[in-house]
């Protein structure tokens, strides 16, 4: 019994002594590759189209008491359609606008600190104007989940190997054939942080 205790306030030491002290902010950077499906139904026809992505995103993440964090970034994102002749609002390769607002549950240990997440994002397609009626950007709304494991480097850096999907909503195009589209997408991430 007395080896029990000692072990697990030995444990509760090593997890309070690598934890990020609540109250930090971190700043990270983060590159990605995925990929991913769009579909699109209208009432005369269901299709769909695969491609890949590549994302750079920036991000600032600010620590709470149980070491838990809220993370907002900026992904920039672009696609590549499988099938080369497939131009989504005229392009094969489009380029979109993520801005990510998640939760991040994080159990942190002695080096490694896994942890999971969920969030939502907005969501642009750019330079998809000059095919919408209202000519603004197509815009859609995303569902993110994922886990990941962070690598306490030294004090002020961290290392970031994440799993992310997304689970995106896009508006409804047109009046007489909506056009219904969703996307999902499957992610893997590596970063790095830097904590103040």
């Amino acid at each position: 019994m007395k080896k029990s205790l000692i072990l697990s306030a030995l444990l509760l030491n090593s997890i309070n002594l690598y934890a990020v002290e609540a109250g930090k902010f971190l700043y990270g950077v983060d590159y990605s590759n995925g990929s991913g499906e769009v579909k699109e139904t209208t009432k005369t026809s269901d299709k769909t189209n695969s491609f890949d992505s590549t994302s750079t995103s920036l991000k600032i993440a600010y620590t709470l008491e149980d070491a838990n964090r809220f993370v907002f970034s900026y992904e920039m994102m672009e696609k590549e359609f499988t099938d080369k002749s497939f131009k989504w609002y005229g392009k094969n390769k489009p380029e979109l606008v993520f801005y990510n607002f998640d939760w991040q549950f994080t159990y942190p240990m002695e080096s490694f600190s896994p942890y999971w997440t969920i969030g939502l994002a907005t969501i642009t397609l750019k330079d998809s104007a000059s095919y919408l009626a209202d000519g603004e950007d197509l815009e859609g709304v995303s569902f993110n989940y994922g886990a990941g494991l962070l690598y306490n480097l030294s004090s002020n850096i961290e290392l970031e190997l994440a799993y992310n999907c997304k689970s995106i909503g896009w508006e409804n195009v047109g009046t007489t054939n909506t056009t219904e589209t969703v996307s999902k997408l499957d992610q893997i991430e590596i970063g790095v942080n830097f904590i103040y």
